[in-house]
């Protein structure tokens, strides 16, 4: 009915939605809509608030092409402040997304995401200029977090420029162990995607997924900055088997200049970091400790590409690797002679942790590097073990890699100082 939705469109900025709302409800909190219906329902400038609950959708939850905000007046969906609503996905079994962002300009925060059926993304965003905020995926049958678009679509619709900011994906796992990330950003993305202040950590597949394939060409630049890859590789409770890569950075040997910054990577199943075959990585001011293949990998396609030529890397430490040393070769591509092996740079030989000049660092460099309590997903009773997050919102690491004087200036992540896409080199 028309006039009913001008209607719910006029009443304000506020749309609730409760799990036992209906379509008939006027969207006011005593007699709150469905979730699907508000979504369909609201206007650009509106807030769509969850009251606080469990939610079990029994269809995919989609905010449809054309259903899109404006830079001015996006269209939000969020918990009811100081709680957070759960969106429960295991009401039904498809291989589509539990919640399906393709419209534009859309900010979504403050809720969980959890339990999709096998091989069901929990959330897939589709559309462009969003905001994806605090927003924790987990103990789902597929990825957590996913911008994808379509290979049948050219590349000027391929969802570009969204924000996902102080988001956590842990424990996902797909039957055949393979595919599920905690976040990806691949295959069919445009520009100016980035990731900031987020967390992934026992994924059965890899932390963090950028991977491009000849097929479909280069994906867009990514961003990710401020974030924190660990136990990938494994399932919440450690069985289970991945690829475990902390952060995978590309594919198919396509030169793409993705760009992580400031962040850290530890007790991953392979490598923390990888081009996975990207020749065009930038790496600036990140932390890689005790991975359990190689903390840094930078490898090329193949025997016609054998380095990535373009690879750059900035103010990064690398110790203590179960797998030995970083895996890169500069008397392959003397062009790179201090992109890499330079003064600024930390890289593990296998035993140390050395600069260009033979400078060395130790375990002195971090005021802790005692991560044993985030080995174990599970708690003793059950629980999730996670991060805390700070009274910003953050995630908070405390002393855990936090750096010490030991460490020259501009060498390593100094976690939670945002560099908000600056160069720090």
């Amino acid at each position: 009915d028309p006039d009913f939705v001008a209607e719910l469109q006029a009443k304000g900025n506020e749309l609730f939605v409760s799990k036992d709302g209906t379509a008939f409800g006027d969207g006011s909190q005593a007699n709150p809509l469905d979730l699907q219906s508000a979504i369909n329902y609201v206007a650009p400038g509106q807030t769509i608030t969850l009251l606080p609950g469990t939610y079990y959708p029994t269809r995919p939850t989609v905010i449809e092409r054309g259903n899109n905000g404006t830079a001015k007046k996006p269209k939000t969906l969020r918990s009811q402040p100081g709680s957070r609503a759960v969106l429960n996905l295991s009401g039904f079994s498809t291989a589509a997304a539990g919640l399906d962002l393709m419209g534009n300009w859309w900010i979504i925060q403050d809720i969980d995401l959890t339990k999709s059926t096998d091989n069901s993304k929990a959330m897939q965003i589709r559309g462009s200029h969003n905001i994806v905020r605090r927003v924790d995926s987990y103990m789902n049958g597929d990825t957590g977090i996913q911008i994808s678009g379509s290979s049948s679509e050219p590349y000027e619709k391929w969802p570009s420029y969204n924000l996902i900011e102080g988001c956590e994906t842990f424990g996902n796992c797909d039957p055949a162990q393979n595919n599920a990330d905690g976040f990806g950003c691949k295959l069919t993305t445009g520009d100016g995607n980035v990731f900031r202040n987020c967390v992934a950590h026992h994924n059965v597949d890899d932390g963090w997924d950028l991977y491009s394939k000849v097929e479909t060409g280069p994906i867009g630049v990514v961003l990710i900055e401020n974030c924190i890859a660990y136990s990938n590789g494994r399932k919440i409770d450690n069985t289970g088997s991945g690829d475990g890569n902390g952060f995978k950075m590309g594919g198919d040997g396509i030169n793409i200049p993705h760009r992580l910054v400031n962040s850290i990577s530890f007790n991953n199943d392979l490598n923390g970091i990888t081009t996975n075959s990207n020749p065009g990585l930038i790496v600036e001011n990140c932390t890689a400790y005790a991975n359990k293949e190689a903390n840094i990998n930078l490898y090329g396609k193949n025997s016609s590409a054998e380095f990535p030529r373009t690879v750059e890397v900035y103010g990064t430490i690398s110790m203590d690797s179960a797998g030995g040393a970083d895996k890169f070769d500069e008397s392959k591509a003397p062009e790179l002679k201090g992109r890499l092996q330079s003064d600024t740079n930390y890289f593990s030989n296998g035993a140390q942790s050395v600069n260009k000049s033979g400078d060395k660092l130790d375990k002195s460099a971090f005021v802790s590097v005692d991560f044993e309590k985030y080995v174990n997903g599970l708690n003793a009773d059950g629980s999730y073990n996670r991060i805390p997050r700070n009274e910003k919102g953050e995630f908070d690491l405390g002393d855990l890699f936090k750096l010490t004087d030991k460490v020259p200036a501009g060498v390593g992540a100094d976690y939670n100082y945002t560099v908000r896409g600056k160069s720090k080199k």
